[in-house]
């Protein structure tokens, strides 16, 4: 299962049963590129990388990472994903979740 907003590099292998958290990145040796193989389950926004893919890192600090897991932007309906979309590229969480549709 491959969560949202997950940018995997190119030609990645995730078998069957295994996850790869929201917002991770499938990597190889620090850049974008090619053939990791995920094995195990990948938490949301790890950096992963290599033939067993291992997190190399994580995207954000704890508390950046919490933000878009509590506002989950990519649930909103597309309108709003439009409207916002220089937010969710380049906002900062605290600007992301005063975004976020209440209710």
């Amino acid at each position: 299962m491959i969560g949202n907003a997950v940018r995997p590099g190119r030609s990645a292998t995730v078998p069957p049963g295994v996850h790869v958290g929201d917002g991770a990145v499938v990597t190889a040796h620090g850049v974008v590129t090619a053939h990791s193989v995920v094995t195990k389950d990948v938490p949301a926004y790890a950096v992963v990388a290599g033939d067993p893919a291992r997190q190399v890192r994580t995207r954000s600090g704890p508390d950046e990472v919490a933000s878009p897991l509590r506002t989950r932007w990519w649930t909103w309906p597309l309108e709003r994903i439009t409207a916002h979309a220089a937010l969710i590229v380049a906002g900062t969480p605290a600007e992301l979740a005063a975004a976020r549709p209440r209710g």
